[in-house]
């Protein structure tokens, strides 16, 4: 994890941040460090590719990290520190396939459910990240499952809520 750290940018000393340093910084095999200007963010994505988990804590931005799209895109997987995350194409993505998901209530325990994640349950995990990257990328064509695709299905979901909710204005505008 490269990142805004507390007592810089992110104003919140008290949060999942400010504990994750105090659990991880330091421990080996671990990266979790400030953003350094010897290390801009070519530097952070080769880290990231040549890693097999890669930290989604939260901080920083309310609610969703492009963090996410970068160890995914990046064949890692995610370890998500964040329990008021917006997932996107939740409703058609099974985040469990390929990610691991930590109660912020949990964060000391981040290093040892890492480290202790069988081979097997880790292979899974990295094929599943492989298979989810046509999630999370648009093609020049559409294509079934990629993230255009997704996000029609997300929208007309939405529509069908509509249709049969109060707010139908924009259903039937006027």
């Amino acid at each position: 994890f490269r990142g805004v750290l507390p007592g810089q940018q992110d104003r919140n000393p008290w949060g999942v941040r400010s504990e994750l340093w105090k659990h991880i910084r330091g421990q080996d095999q671990m990266v979790f460090e400030e953003l350094e200007e010897e290390c801009d963010r070519n530097c952070t994505r080769k880290e990231m590719l040549q890693s097999q988990f890669c930290l989604i804590a939260n901080g920083g931005v309310e609610g969703w990290s492009l963090r996410l799209y970068d160890s995914v895109m990046l064949g890692c997987i995610p370890v998500i520190v964040a329990d008021d995350i917006e997932l996107p194409y939740l409703t058609t993505i099974d985040y469990s396939k390929f990610s691991l998901k930590i109660l912020e209530s949990k964060v000391d325990q981040v290093a040892d459910m890492v480290r202790h994640a069988s081979k097997t349950r880790l292979t899974a995990k990295q094929i599943a990240v492989a298979e989810a990257m046509n999630h999370f990328t648009y093609h020049d064509k559409w294509t079934e499952g990629d993230a255009f695709d997704l996000l029609l299905k997300e929208l007309h979901l939405r529509l069908r809520f509509f249709r049969n909710s109060p707010y139908r204005f924009w259903t039937n505008p006027t």
